[in-house]
């Protein structure tokens, strides 16, 4: 139990701050018409580097992190994962080949794959209207709030999320967000 809790913290302190900031800028920042800032980006990749370099020593020994089973520490990981795999990021996890073997077994789960498939897992959230376009998941809401530094910024995401509400939310998906919520 005690190595499990080791690297939840590592996920936590060392993979997260870097990674959720690669994520902000290359995959929502895009999304809302942001440009990208190729200096965070350069930072960011070069300090999630050196914790990929300890993660492929680790998982040269074990197949997942904490151990050869499949973790909360592991699950942890996927939602940046997720997105840094459509980025150009995600050459750091190709550069590293146990990382990567890693990274196509837990984005592998069965489980995962449900989650991430918005068309046939969120329905009765979204609904039919065209889910990938219109859908913004709750991973991205949330990072948009971790991550807005500016108030300009902030009034121009809060005005995508209020029209999408506003053309989007009947009773029905109100009544399914304040279960989830509650």
């Amino acid at each position: 139990m005690a190595i499990l809790t080791v690297w939840m913290e590592i996920e936590a302190h060392q993979f997260d701050p870097f990674a959720s900031k690669l994520t902000w800028e290359q995959a929502i920042k895009p999304i809302y018409g942001l440009e990208t800032d190729q200096v965070v980006v350069k930072e960011n990749e070069a300090n999630l580097e050196k914790v990929l370099d300890i993660y492929e020593k680790r998982l040269g020994k074990y197949r997942f992190l904490a151990c050869n089973t499949f973790t909360l520490a592991d699950l942890h990981h996927l939602p940046n994962i997720q997105y840094l795999l459509g980025t150009p990021t995600n050459r750091l996890f190709e550069d590293r080949p146990k990382v990567l073997k890693w990274v196509g077994e837990i984005t592998g789960r069965e489980a995962w794959k449900m989650a991430c498939d918005h068309e046939k897992y969120w329905f009765d959230v979204v609904g039919h209207d065209n889910v990938r376009n219109q859908h913004t998941s709750f991973n991205s809401l949330k990072l948009i709030a971790e991550n807005v530094s500016t108030r300009s910024e902030t009034l121009q995401l809060v005005c995508v999320v209020v029209d999408w509400l506003k053309f989007h939310l009947n009773s029905k998906r109100k009544s399914i967000l304040e279960k989830m919520i509650t």
